[in-house]
């Protein structure tokens, strides 16, 4: 070591005038330090589900530890959570689950690849002839004489 540098016995890093910066730390440490909040939201969304009946979405899990671990000193985080879960549970309700959508009559109505035409074509059907043969008969009567001989008054 130069004497511009000192090492320190907490950090087990030398710090001092090095064109590097005078703490090195490698971004791994970040995650490492990240994890045990994971296993500690699965462990969370476990035990709000068992006690509570609904699903807990990952960010409620967090917000529980959150809601639980900030700002407390706590030795061991996973018993003292799983205590205050199970004291009561109402107080760590995820949201209630989306409602479905409401039936509309239109929604039971199959897409038009799949739909059973036969009866709605054939009353369409009908109507149709119906229309004709009523107008046929408007139209030969506008023409046939009113005298038998064919000849008009």
């Amino acid at each position: 070591m130069t004497s511009s540098e000192t090492y320190t016995e907490t950090e087990g890093t030398t710090s001092g005038s090095s064109p590097r910066g005078s703490v090195n730390r490698h971004p791994a440490d970040r995650y490492a330090r990240e994890r045990p909040d994971d296993d500690l939201d699965q462990a969370i969304a476990g035990l709000v589900e068992q006690h509570t009946g609904r699903p807990c979405p990952p960010d409620h899990a967090s917000a529980v530890r959150r809601q639980l671990l900030d700002g407390r000193e706590v030795e061991r985080p996973l018993p003292y959570v799983v205590k205050a879960i199970r004291d009561n549970p109402g107080r760590f309700m995820p949201p209630p689950p989306p409602t479905p959508p409401r039936a509309e009559p239109w929604m039971a109505v199959p897409p038009l690849g799949e739909r059973d035409n036969g009866p709605v074509n054939a009353r369409g059907r009908a109507a149709v002839d119906a229309a004709r043969a009523a107008a046929r008969a408007r139209k030969l009567q506008q023409h046939e004489p009113d005298q038998p001989d064919g000849t008009d008054p």
